[in-house]
């Protein structure tokens, strides 16, 4: 931001130094810098062409000498054109091994202007009278390197009498003398406002694309419309060189009132930047901009003499700039920061540079002088880039900040939640410990310990003999290596659990004479089960198994699995006695059991339920489970 303000100050001193330097009197080297020459002014009908060659009756008689920078007064109706001439002679010399050049910073007419050098035609713009390149230096090669420069030098200025017409100073000489002048000049009075108002176009198309992608942001449209409306005003100080493809009306119109919507959108763009909304003061200016359009095209339509009119309707756009700096000013008062205090500084220059371009156009100070209002408005753009440009990425840093901030803040939940997963995962591994081992403990009860207390009642009592305690401790240790087998890791397969069986308990049956047949489908989805699950379904088929090696006087075990409907079935069938004998036989042991309502209720336990049909030497026991049993 300092810079852009250093900046500012740089153009301005730099201008200043030019207008001295190209306003100073001395002679610089071989060139003459002429601050005196004769004057006529002579009445003409209309705008003629200039002639190619001057006769004796196309120059005037009369001369008089007059200071430059000169100012021909008005003298007379708009309908007579008046001729000024200016005149230059050179005494004989010795010519210069450089270019000679005729070097003219500015001159100012409604009106053509025509360059004669000993009488032939050497400079004649080919625009038309209204819209001349009174703004542009004019740079002429009078002379080759060692040739002999004109003797005399004619300029001719046509013009409506009842204008002002204005002639800078003039210089005649080489080139390594006038050049740099020239170029300075030409880059401060054309270049650099025509490329900053090229460049800002060209920004105010790129906002323009901006805002068809983000309605909600008014602030690019704005942007775009004070980029065409300088582009549009700034075009009067670099037309001239050919001919306007406009109306000489429509164009001075539109010169015009490009000046009250740069002001206006101005105006409007100021309470965005300072977030002053000022809705019905917006309205106000929009609404005066528009009535002044309207009413000039009218008058511009009508065919309305423009070119004495439109130039003086200078009031409106000097109250809208009083506006915009008052608006700006009270906004930083309100809201002070550094944008705003540069904004303001800027937004103060345009009324005494605004001022003093038109105390210029109106020859109260000299014709020499260069226009300030097209370089601060190329200052005031870049000015209004910058912020905005510096406010998006300061948008863009803030919300890197915050993703940034976000991310922190994630990792931070992320760590805390995986504390918290891990806390939960102990604390589900101590609880499905805890429940494992009161699991284990209910089992060992309720199964082993049952028994083997049992066991150790009718030892004591002496009620079992030897055979008897084997066959009690067989049944224990069975009972123990399928408690073991429930606990495999994972869950556990219906088909593994039968194979389980099997393998610890086939020994018995063979040692009883019994064959156990198997007959799995393999091919059905059997269902997987938990420990818990898995040991209630071992210990069913186990105390099947064992009630028909004790009691059932069986040869013949079959043992099938199959699917039904969404259950799968677990028949164990054999051919003993039946139910009703084993009952009986049951009840003359001294170790007392159970029986069928223990099978029903570990069925129950596993969500399955267990069916049989017995009668002597056939009894059928069935084993339901769910499909999505676990």
């Amino acid at each position: 931001m300092a810079l852009v303000t250093r900046t500012g100050h740089i153009l301005l001193l730099l201008c200043s130094l030019v207008i001295v330097s190209c306003t100073s009197a001395a002679h610089h080297g071989n060139a003459i810098h002429f601050t005196t020459v004769d004057f006529a002014a002579v009445p003409r009908g209309t705008y003629q062409l200039p002639p190619r060659i001057l006769t004796g009756q196309s120059a005037p008689d009369e001369w008089q000498s007059v200071a430059l920078p000169h100012v021909a007064a008005s003298a007379g109706p708009s309908q007579v054109i008046q001729s000024l001439w200016y005149r230059m002679r050179f005494a004989p010399g010795t010519p210069s091994n450089q270019a000679t050049y005729l070097y003219i910073p500015r001159w100012q007419s409604l009106g053509k202007i025509a360059v004669y050098a000993d009488g032939k035609l050497i400079y004649a713009p080919h625009s038309g009278p209204f819209w001349t390149s009174y703004n542009l230096p004019i740079w002429i090669l009078l002379a080759e390197p060692d040739s002999a420069r004109p003797r005399e030098i004619l300029i001719n200025i046509n013009r409506p009498q009842n204008e002002m017409s204005g002639l800078s100073t003039i210089w005649v000489g080489d080139y390594d003398v006038l050049a740099w002048r020239h170029d300075t000049r030409r880059a401060l009075q054309i270049e650099a406002p025509w490329y900053g108002a090229q460049i800002i176009l060209l920004m105010g198309f790129a906002t323009a694309l901006i805002w068809l992608r983000k309605r909600n942001e008014p602030t690019y449209l704005l942007i775009f419309g004070i980029a065409l409306m300088v582009y549009v005003h700034s075009l009067e100080y670099f037309v001239g060189d050919a001919p306007v493809p406009l109306p000489d009306g429509i164009f001075q119109w539109m010169e015009i009132v490009s000046k009250t919507w740069y002001l206006a959108f101005t105006f409007i763009m100021i309470g965005y930047f300072f977030e002053a909304r000022r809705r019905l003061a917006n309205a106000v200016m929009l609404a005066a901009s528009a009535i002044f359009t309207l009413v000039t095209f009218a008058y511009v339509v009508q065919g309305l003499p423009t070119n004495t009119v439109l130039p003086n309707l200078w009031f409106p756009p000097v109250a809208q700039t009083v506006a915009v700096s008052a608006v700006t000013w009270i906004a930083f008062v309100k809201a002070p920061t550094k944008e705003g205090f540069v904004m303001c500084f800027f937004m103060t220059l345009l009324l005494p540079a605004g001022l003093y371009d038109l105390a210029v156009s109106k020859f109260v100070f000299s014709v020499e002088n260069i226009y300030l209002l097209p370089i601060l408005v190329v200052i005031q753009m870049i000015l209004f880039f910058y912020i905005i440009l510096n406010r998006h990425l300061r948008s863009l840093f803030e919300a890197e900040g915050a993703r940034v901030n976000l991310m922190t803040r994630l990792d931070e939940r992320e760590n805390e939640l995986q504390i918290i997963h891990q806390r939960l995962r102990e604390s589900d591994r101590r609880q499905t410990l805890e429940q494992e081992r009161q699991r284990l403990m209910r089992d060992m009860h309720d199964g082993i310990g049952s028994t083997l207390m049992g066991a150790l009642v009718a030892v004591e009592h002496g009620k079992l003999n030897d055979t008897e305690v084997v066959q009690l401790l067989r049944a224990c240790i069975d009972d123990l290596k399928l408690v073991i087998d429930s606990l495999e890791p994972g869950d556990n397969d219906l088909l593994l659990l039968l194979a389980t069986v099997r393998y610890r308990l086939e020994p018995r049956f063979e040692q009883a004479g019994i064959a156990l047949s198997w007959d799995v489908d393999v091919a059905t989805a059997l269902p997987p089960l938990a420990p818990e699950a898995a040991l209630h379904v071992l210990r069913i088929i186990q105390e099947i198994f064992t009630n028909i090696v004790k009691h059932a006087k069986a040869n013949q075990v079959t043992v099938s699995v199959r699917h039904e409907a969404e259950t799968i079935l677990v028949a164990i069938a054999d051919n003993g006695v039946g139910i009703a004998a084993t009952e009986q036989l049951r009840e003359t042991t001294a170790l007392k059991s159970r029986g069928l309502s223990n099978l029903t209720a570990r069925a129950k336990a596993v969500g399955g339920t267990i069916s049989w049909d017995s009668k002597p030497g056939s009894t059928v026991f069935k084993l339901r489970l769910g499909r999505s049993q676990q």
